[in-house]
């Protein structure tokens, strides 16, 4: 304990971020994204042995801009009309790979964008379909680095097959997943672990789906019912799914099927840390 230090917050230029809760990102060699606006910030780890009394001494912080189209500039949505208001796109959120270096990004005009180091690799998308089908709130990469999985605003998962070749990389369309055929709520939340994939809708109603591969679709599980509570996390821990809503936090357990919740006795917003070693959190 002699040998610990306190170290100074890391100081970043005064930046506006975009999501309070998921706006930071870690990659696999200790970098750390942030969702900044209008560009995005990237921590770069400096490997020193002193540290000195800032945590400034461990990173090299730079901004990090990413070429950002707006596929949905022209169209004019109905049922959001926030999609346009700006014309401008910047970056929501972000996610590495698991795998690789490749770099997700969830834009305010509901695109999802693939770079690796500031090169657009892709744009996803499907022109042919409904606008509330191709417009996007969430995703996720699949643990192995095959897949990529968007929610959109039409109760929908839409799965994307990574296609690797010599000429490079590609993205193709892979499948669909109808969460819920009477509702067409946004999708604002997915987490993938392992063969788990958990999701959460605007209407603060949750599912569950077990992963095998994709060419025998999986069921949704409807493991929580709508509600006024928002739902502020969800994460899975080992074969657990985790939800916190206003007050309460459920756990469903996806090998027995059972379900319970606790109360939180505050109305406070909870987010959720894994502890998956321990299997807690």
């Amino acid at each position: 304990m002699g040998k610990m230090k306190l170290l100074k917050d890391l100081i970043i230029s005064r930046r506006e971020l975009q999501d309070w809760d998921s706006n930071l990102t870690w990659g696999r060699d200790g970098s750390l994204f942030l969702t900044t606006y209008p560009e995005l910030t990237v921590c770069e780890p400096v490997f020193r042995r002193d540290a000195g009394r800032s945590s400034k001494d461990l990173f090299h912080v730079k901004e990090y801009p990413l070429p950002l189209e707006n596929k949905l500039e022209f169209e004019q949505a109905e049922q959001n009309i926030m999609l346009n208001s700006q014309p401008e796109s910047f970056v929501k959120r972000c996610k590495l790979s698991c795998v690789d270096e490749r770099l997700a990004v969830l834009t305010n005009n509901g695109n999802v964008c693939i770079f690796h180091d500031q090169t657009l690799l892709a744009q996803l998308d499907e022109p042919q379909k409904p606008l509330k089908q191709r417009t996007y709130h969430s995703f996720a990469w699949s643990p192995d680095g095959k897949f990529v999985i968007l929610g959109n605003e039409d109760s929908e998962l839409v799965i994307f097959a990574i296609n690797r070749a010599r000429e490079g990389i590609s993205f193709t369309y892979n499948s669909s997943i109808r969460l819920d055929h009477s509702s067409t709520e946004w999708v604002i939340e997915i987490e993938w672990k392992r063969n788990i994939i958990a999701v959460s809708l605007s209407d603060n109603s949750a599912y569950v789906l077990n992963y095998e591969n994709f060419q025998v679709q999986p069921e949704p599980h409807k493991i929580k019912k709508p509600s006024r509570f928002k739902i502020t996390d969800v994460q899975v821990v080992n074969e657990n799914v985790l939800l916190v809503t206003t007050g309460s936090l459920h756990r469903f357990n996806t090998k027995t099927g059972s379900a319970s919740s606790v109360s939180l006795e505050s109305c406070d917003e909870f987010y959720i840390i894994p502890i998956e070693s321990k299997n807690c959190a």
